[in-house]
């Protein structure tokens, strides 16, 4: 017995010192298991070398309120979570602490001190729903720099959040991005220019965003001798009026330098309350189409499609709206899964889109440029070309007349262009009153990189959707050579849209659903009562 009782301790003892040393190990390795598409729990390479890189000492102060009801409680244990992760890989340098609620005058003066204000949230207590004043922010200390995001009752992208902030602060000067104004574009600050149509408006949302990773300008071509040497990075969403040579040599010389371009560029004027589209003539073509790029001037439509409100009925009954599909409205779901800017999109939206001139990418590839096709519309797509356009919204029709009409096969709509180029203008005269500048005239080009999307539309105020911000916010980022920001954005991604089913498969499976189950029943009722009758029988 005596010897039994020893071995049991002995086990027990050992138990113990397994535990202890699993726990130190723990506390030294750091580590987790996640099984979730994507890796939404899971901090992204370039998160935690951000982190890992820190030079001095990061503090996070967490300020949320203690009653905030069960609805924001998974959030204040999230948060919690991820701030414990980053803890984890910055050796130490990223430190976080969850300021105590319960100290009321503290905590409220502190969050006041770091522009975290109180918001009114609907709180579930008890089956009944009250409104309180409640704190759920971060603030982010770095030296004498301060951050706050003052409110985080939505946690659906944390990470990029968090991790952008830390860039932010951490790093000596962000990075410049351009916009070329002067043709007629949408303007940063929101308004569109006089004259210029439409629905589009401005670019305040997409500035907005950019302006968390980057410092966004706008760059007027005709007002200087060049474009700024230290910009890397411009963006041409849009122009709406013909450009002049002298600004495409700046924009050649740009390119020769190494900078990069996104191209964002509409060749058809379309106007859905007038039903009317008009080409557009920007004097582009050519300069363009020695980069590899054209751009047709033609309207895509596609039954995968997104949806406009139509007024019904006339005097009383033509205030009711109802929602039509409306085929140039293109929702986008066919992306390279490989490429940095699209492997984590699942879908955006284009609006009246043109399709993008392959012909142009063979020989942009016979000079050695890399082309690749990002976005395409869906196989059931339909082309239009001037001067006959239809821009009338479709009426309801069954799937095979649709599929019948938009048979002209998937368009691409979206691609990127790396290489080196001669310039558009080697053996031109310099354009009429430009002279050399101090750099020189460049002929051959350094490795550059070029976006374009035959759409101008889908990153405006108008259209800003968040799937489309992210498309473009991407594009600015590859351009910009940071594609680590990109993986942790597409974490954000939820859409999960159905798959198209022919009309047989889904009168199929909706009968299967009707009639599966109580077949099954009736089946394994028969069965059974079989089984009874055959051991009655035996019996």
């Amino acid at each position: 017995m005596k010897h039994t009782s020893k071995k049991v301790r002995s086990s027990i003892l050992l138990v113990l010192a397994v535990l202890a040393a699993l726990n130190v190990a723990a506390q030294i390795y750091f580590g987790r298991a996640d099984l979730t598409e994507g890796r939404v729990y899971t901090l992204s390479d370039y998160s935690r070398q951000l982190v890992r890189n820190l030079d001095d000492k990061l503090t996070v102060k967490v300020f949320f309120s203690e009653d905030v009801g069960p609805q924001y409680n998974q959030n204040r244990v999230y948060i919690r979570d991820m701030l414990e992760d980053y803890r984890a890989y910055s050796k130490g340098r990223f430190v976080f602490e969850m300021v105590d609620p319960r100290e009321k005058e503290l905590f409220e003066s502190e969050a006041r001190k770091y522009r975290i204000q109180p918001v009114q949230a609907q709180v579930v207590e008890n089956d009944q729903l009250t409104v309180k004043l409640v704190y759920m922010g971060l603030a982010f200390l770095a030296g004498d720099k301060t951050e706050s995001i003052p409110f985080l009752g939505e946690v659906s992208g944390l990470e990029y959040t968090i991790t952008s902030t830390v860039r932010r602060l951490t790093v000596d000067e962000l990075e410049q991005v351009g916009v070329i104004q002067g043709h007629g574009e949408p303007e940063l600050g929101g308004a569109m220019p006089p004259g210029m149509a439409p629905a589009a408006s401005g670019l305040s949302t997409l500035s907005e965003l950019l302006s968390q990773n980057y410092r966004v300008t706008p760059v007027t071509l005709s007002a200087v001798g060049e474009v700024d040497p230290g910009l890397n990075t411009l963006l041409w969403i849009a122009p709406r009026e013909e450009v002049g040579q002298a600004d495409l040599y700046k924009l050649d010389q740009f390119l020769m330098r190494g900078g990069k371009l996104g191209l964002f560029l509409d060749q058809v004027e379309a106007e859905l309350q007038a039903q009317q589209a008009t080409p557009l003539e920007l004097g582009l073509d050519e300069f363009l189409a020695h980069y590899g790029i054209k751009v047709n001037r033609d309207l895509v439509g596609d039954v995968q499609c997104g949806s406009v409100q139509m007024r019904q009925g006339t005097g009383l009954m033509s205030l009711f709206a109802i929602s039509k599909k409306y085929p140039l409205f293109v929702e986008l779901r066919s992306f390279d899964d490989e490429h940095p800017v699209s492997r984590d999109l699942e879908n955006a939206m284009l609006f009246f889109p043109s399709s993008l001139d392959t012909a142009a990418f063979a020989r942009a590839r016979e000079i050695g440029a890399a082309v690749r096709p990002i976005v395409s519309s869906s196989d059931h797509s339909q082309v239009q070309i001037p001067p006959r356009w239809d821009l009338m919204p479709m009426e309801r029709m069954e799937r095979e007349a649709l599929v019948s009409r938009f048979k002209d096969g998937p368009q691409v709509l979206a691609a990127s262009i790396e290489g080196a180029f001669t310039s558009f203008f080697s053996g031109k005269d310099l354009p009429e009153g430009l002279e050399e500048t101090e750099t020189g005239r460049l002929d051959q080009g350094l490795e550059t990189r070029l976006a374009v999307v035959g759409d101008g539309d889908f990153m405006t105020d108008g259209y800003a959707q968040p799937q489309n911000l992210m498309l473009a916010q991407n594009i600015v980022d590859w351009l910009s050579l940071d594609d680590g920001l990109i993986g942790i954005r597409g974490k954000t991604i939820t859409t999960r849209p159905l798959k198209e089913l022919e009309s047989g498969t889904k009168k199929l499976l909706k009968w299967l659903n009707i009639l599966g189950v109580p077949i099954l029943i009736v089946i394994f009722g028969l069965l059974r009562y079989s089984s009874r009758r055959r051991r009655a029988e035996l019996v």
